[in-house]
């Protein structure tokens, strides 16, 4: 019996191992995010009706985000948004409408 609870903690540890790997991986900071990751950035309300997605494109539309690749879905660079947040947070950029 002690031999069937040891082999068990090890598989058991081998797959939290394995599990930990994969959180620490998705976790590493990726130059280009998701409108999500961006709006959060950008200290923007996540909405199930994705306002936050039409907002994003009223800053893509106005010009203060450049640096974007269309697709599905779009990705955003994350040093320009840092920089349009710090735009925001200081007044520059006033209001942020929806497209």
């Amino acid at each position: 019996m002690n031999s069937n609870v040891l082999q068990a903690l090890l598989e058991n540890t081998a797959a939290m191992q394995k599990l930990i790997e994969l959180i620490e991986a998705k976790e590493t900071r990726s130059d280009w995010v998701d409108p999500e990751e961006a709006a959060r950035i950008l200290g923007l309300n996540i909405t199930a009706a994705n306002n936050h997605r039409k907002q994003l494109n009223w800053l893509i539309n106005k010009g203060f985000l450049k640096q974007f690749r269309m697709g599905r879905p779009p990705v955003y660079y994350r040093s320009e948004l840092e920089k349009v947040s710090k735009k925001i947070a200081c007044g520059e950029i006033g209001y942020v409408g929806r497209a």
